[in-house]
């Protein structure tokens, strides 16, 4: 089973953070590929809204940062284990 095969065992949150922990990030953990929250949608099997709820999730338990539609990853490891990798 491939790591995306996967992903239509979880609710849509699980599915957007593997997407996010999937991404190539740098060393302040900023995801170097831009995507739009429709790009993202697509990508999880979601609505865009949903995806922004699940964003907006994320930040305010300070796992991720928003900023000009780059996102940084602050905490990696609480993302994973929500994930559940």
């Amino acid at each position: 089973m491939t790591p995306w095969t996967s992903l239509v065992f979880l609710d849509l949150p699980r599915r957007v953070a593997k997407v996010l922990l999937s991404q190539p990030r740098n060393d302040h953990g900023v995801i170097s590929q831009k995507m739009t929250q429709e790009e993202f949608a697509h990508r999880v099997g979601g609505a865009r809204q949903s995806v922004n709820a699940a964003l907006r999730g994320f930040e305010r338990r300070g796992w991720i940062q928003v900023r000009n539609h780059a996102v940084t990853v602050k905490q990696a490891a609480a993302l994973s284990r929500f994930a559940g990798e």
